[in-house]
């Protein structure tokens, strides 16, 4: 009997001890359930601002450029709807006007907007208006599109005084509500997209624009310009410069082709006159250079010039014109039975008497 007593004091306590365990293990789940379900009630009457910015973005989704299709201008009289100004690079000041409802941003020279920029891809980034708001696309660019120092996923929308950064460039975004008010000292005021003809002086536009290029080469000039490429895929090839207006370019079109992807399309054109052979600038996206000076007018070019088109490099040389042999015209009393290298004389018949 003492046995079975001292047994029972001893097991009681921790009877006791289990029980209180459990309840506050079981009091401690139901104030978490209640505090969660507390928290969840507060929070779904007021939805998270990310899912708010995907709704707005899913009501009205911008247009987007599609290939072989021209976008329409905004307006009817093509005035601009937006503007970027470059805020950093050699363009710094500079303001481009957007009129087509889609604007293409990258690296292709098909984008509206070209960078030469090997961060940007080769077509990186949209811009599109709608009526209601303006919105910033990134196309799955490598390097990503920033809008306020903020990575943009997918299509966002963008407001005026919005900072665009593309690789190396940024650029201010300006709506057409906003006023531009002119800069003093803006390089856009002072730069005008000019044709190959608007850089020649009126005295060249006569002699060197208005040529046949089916006439043939002046005869006064007595040398043959001829350029020899100097690196490239076509290194060591001479181009002998013998009509009065040949083009360069990546264009099939050009008389001169040159595959380089820092050539344009229409480069860059030779021009034989009777001073000389000039060479000219076609408002090319890298330039023309002669002697690592860029162009801005046609320049007649020296024995020793260098010509740079693009990364492509070409040595200038005249060489004298071979004159051609001239036939031998006899002029001695003609003679029964001997050859006449001129005209035949022309016998007549004799007035009958």
């Amino acid at each position: 009997m003492g046995n079975i007593h001292s047994s029972t004091w001893f097991t009681m306590p921790g009877f006791y001890i289990g029980l209180a365990c459990c309840l506050l293990v079981g009091a401690a789940i139901a104030l978490y359930v209640m505090l969660r379900k507390r928290k969840a009630m507060c929070t779904s009457s007021q939805p998270p601002a990310s899912a708010t910015r995907n709704k707005t973005t899913s009501l009205l989704p911008p247009p987007r450029s599609m290939s072989g299709i021209v976008p329409p201008f905004a307006y009817e009289d093509e005035s601009p709807w937006a503007w970027l100004e470059y805020k950093s690079g050699n363009f710094l000041g500079q303001r481009l006007a957007l009129k087509r409802t889609i604007a293409t941003i990258g690296r292709d020279e098909e984008c509206d907007i070209w960078l030469d920029d090997e961060m940007a891809s080769w077509k990186h980034a949209e811009l599109a208006w709608t009526p209601e708001q303006a919105y910033l696309t990134d196309c799955e660019s490598l390097n990503g599109t920033m809008r306020n120092k903020h990575k943009v996923r997918g299509t966002t929308m963008i407001n005026s005084n919005d900072i665009i950064t593309i690789g190396t460039h940024s650029f201010l975004f300006i709506t057409e509500a906003q006023k531009i008010e002119p800069v003093e000292d803006d390089p856009l005021t002072r730069h005008t997209w000019r044709s190959a003809q608007d850089l020649m002086t009126p005295s060249a536009k006569q002699e060197i624009v208005t040529q046949d290029p089916n006439t043939p080469r002046p005869s006064m000039l007595n040398t043959d310009g001829e350029l020899q490429i100097d690196d490239g895929e076509m290194a060591g090839r001479t181009i002998v410069l013998n009509q009065p207006l040949l083009t360069v370019g990546r264009d099939t079109n050009c008389h001169i082709l040159l595959v380089d992807a820092s050539i344009s399309r229409q480069h860059a054109q030779f021009l034989s006159q009777i001073d000389g052979d000039y060479v000219q600038d076609l408002a090319s996206r890298n330039g023309t250079t002669v002697n690592g000076e860029a162009l801005s007018a046609p320049r007649r070019l020296q024995t020793g010039d260098i010509v740079g088109i693009g990364n492509i490099h070409m040595t200038y040389t005249a060489t004298p014109r071979t004159p051609l042999p001239q036939p031998r015209i006899d002029i001695s009393p003609s003679r029964p039975g001997m050859l006449h290298s001129g005209p035949v004389p022309l016998r007549l018949p004799s007035r009958q008497k």
